[in-house]
């Protein structure tokens, strides 16, 4: 079924990292330290690959309702913000408590990828988080592709490793996973948050029509795999909407939920 045309919106141009304090909301937190997968042979899983000259659009706004628990509480929002200039990608993400969550969860989660656009897709440059305006909150990851090297941690405490081809950073992952929709079987990307590298799997479920503020959307669905006592994730791709992310749930190993659900998409 086909989507209902996307909802256009003007978005504010993110604050600085210096003029936010407080904490995270949780179902943010979630997001932004996805759990760690054993690795295993790159052979056993397909690699993704992009298609032909497939390109995401120039600019990008996705708002989110961010919820938990079973019963769908609502506790926050969150926006993703994508923008391109001369095949340079500015991947921006907020999220923050709202109503009477904001009273025990202050601050704003604030994450920044930028890269290049490639034929085989994204190659992410730099990476930060910042969870409110303490410095000791803050991680960075650099991608030094012509040495093959990828750089993390906190300011102070960075460590070095061999930099896999494919690589990618946390927010930049699931637009990789956009550009090279649809996809098949199991995927495998090494990802960093910033403060730890690992490879994750994913495994195709397969199409899923999902009921949303921008209608019934025919998505596909996927799933890290994940070791036993480790925290899950599905993540939907909405196939009308260029395979962007439109749905995120995550469990963490206490079984507690939290989602980002869309409720607002620009792309043009």
């Amino acid at each position: 079924m086909k989507a209902a045309p996307p909802r256009r919106l003007t978005p504010p141009a993110p604050e600085p990292p210096e003029a936010q304090g407080g904490e995270t909301p949780r179902a943010a937190i979630n997001q932004e330290e996805p759990a760690a997968i054993s690795s295993e042979p790159a052979a056993e899983a397909d690699a993704p690959s992009v298609a032909g000259e497939a390109r995401l659009p120039g600019r990008i706004v996705i708002d989110f309702t961010l919820i938990r628990g079973e019963q769908g509480l609502v506790v926050g929002r969150m926006r993703h913000e994508w923008q391109v200039t001369d095949d340079q990608y500015t991947l921006t993400s907020t999220a923050e408590a709202t109503g009477v969550f904001s009273l025990f969860m202050p601050g704003v989660l604030l994450q920044v990828s930028r890269g290049l656009i490639t034929p085989e897709g994204l190659k992410p440059l730099s990476f930060w988080i910042q969870r409110g305006q303490r410095q000791d909150r803050t991680e960075s990851a650099s991608f030094d592709w012509g040495a093959d090297s990828l750089r993390f941690g906190r300011s102070g405490e960075e460590k070095t490793v061999p930099l896999p081809a494919g690589s990618q950073d946390v927010l930049s992952v699931f637009y990789q996973l956009a550009l090279t929709a649809p996809h098949n079987g199991v995927l495998e990307l090494p990802v960093t948050n910033g403060r730890k590298f690992d490879r994750y799997r994913y495994r195709v479920v397969g199409e899923e029509t999902l009921d949303t503020p921008l209608g019934p959307l025919v998505t596909e669905r996927l799933e890290r795999i994940q070791a036993p006592g480790e925290d899950a994730l599905t993540l939907w791709l909405a196939r009308d909407y260029h395979w962007l992310p439109v749905r995120l749930r995550f469990v963490d190993r206490r079984g507690e939920v939290a989602e980002q659900v869309v409720n607002t998409l620009l792309a043009q």
